[in-house]
Order: C-alpha cells, then sequence, then structure tokens
C-alpha cells in the first residue's frame, strides 16, 4: 500500500492513503449500525453532555475502551469486523485488537479536538479508515493550538497516525453544516487491557 506523507518529523508522522476494498467496507457499516450508541452520555470539565456522534467499541481482546473517566465496553467483533481487523493488521504490520466507531449522521455531528493518548494503548500509534460524506479532518499543534493542516478525509480514505504524533498534535472533526449525508469512521487500536 502506498501512503503518502502528509506532516512528518523525526518522531511523528500522519500518512494518508486509499482502501481499496469497498465491499469489505459496505459490509462492515451494515453490520455495525444497530449495535452503536446513541449520543452517549460524557462528562467534560464536571459536566455530563451527550457526544454529537454515535460510537460503538468493538473487540474480542479487550474489555472495553477507556477516555474521559468512562468506559465503552467491548461488543464482539462481527466477521465483517475480524476481516477488517485482519486486513488492517496485514497492511501496517500491526497488531491492532480493538475498532472504535463513530458514526457522523451529517454535518451538524463532530468531535473536538483530542488526542488519542490514553495510558491503555500501546505505541503502536492509530490507523483510521473512513466512510461516507467526506469531512474535514482537523490536525493542530498541541502548543501554539494553530491548525496545521485540514484534510478532506473522503469515502476509503485510510489515516495513519504513528511515533509521538498524538503527543505533539490533536485532532478532530469540526461541524460543518452544508454536509448532509453520513461518515463512519473505523479507528484501530492496540489496547493493552
Amino acid at each position: 500500500m502506498n501512503l503518502t506523507p502528509v506532516i512528518s518529523s523525526d518522531t511523528s508522522s500522519l500518512n494518508i492513503g486509499d482502501f481499496k476494498d469497498m465491499i469489505l467496507l459496505d459490509e462492515c457499516v451494515s453490520d455495525i449500525k444497530q449495535s452503536l450508541i446513541h449520543r452517549p452520555e460524557i462528562r467534560v470539565f464536571g459536566k455530563t453532555c451527550h457526544q454529537p456522534r454515535d460510537v460503538g467499541f468493538f473487540s474480542d481482546k479487550s474489555v472495553g475502551y477507556k477516555y474521559s473517566r468512562q468506559m465503552m465496553r467491548s461488543q464482539p467483533l462481527t466477521g465483517s469486523l475480524t476481516k477488517l481487523l485482519d486486513t488492517i493488521n496485514n497492511m501496517f504490520s500491526s497488531d491492532f485488537n480493538g475498532i472504535l466507531v463513530n458514526l457522523y449522521r451529517d454535518g451538524n455531528d463532530s468531535i473536538g479536538d483530542h488526542s488519542d493518548d490514553e495510558n491503555i494503548l500501546s505505541s503502536q500509534g492509530v490507523v483510521a479508515v473512513s466512510t461516507g460524506a467526506t469531512r474535514k479532518f482537523r490536525i493542530r499543534d498541541k502548543q501554539t493550538r494553530k491548525i496545521v493542516k485540514d484534510i478532506a478525509m473522503h469515502h476509503g480514505m485510510i489515516v495513519q497516525m504513528s511515533g509521538e504524533f498524538q503527543k505533539h498534535y490533536t485532532h478532530g472533526i469540526p461541524v460543518e453544516k452544508r454536509v448532509k449525508e453520513p461518515r463512519i469512521s473505523f479507528t484501530f487500536r492496540h489496547h493493552t487491557e
């Protein structure tokens, strides 16, 4: 697989490419849609609010995904998700064992700037595959808070964030009211609990 570097340094990188098996992606979307949690609650700065997206975590090896002091329990991998996980692991010579799925129903759904730097994640980095509507994937420098890059994440696009990328940058999907179609991201990680 050919990946194009977008951000690169001695210690970290963000690379993009295209996933070729669209039939497998369609099967995964079909398998998970009814399993996602609709706008789950989250505590932010001491307040409980609803996440502006639907979320699910799938793994046969991890009990769940812990973020923002909450635990999202694992659901079993479906046949298509297992095949997708195996494909990604083969592509990146990795041993990811969990898939976090986010469904953005339209441009009003979003995720704020954040880093995937939870202690339960291994140092392998994170790989994401996008399906559906094209959405902006915004990268910011953690120190300056300035936008480093806006990447138009299209259907079938792969993003790999490796090395110390999470230490130096944040990423998010901002609100884009003009977007009327859904987008789903499959994010691959290696969980250590």
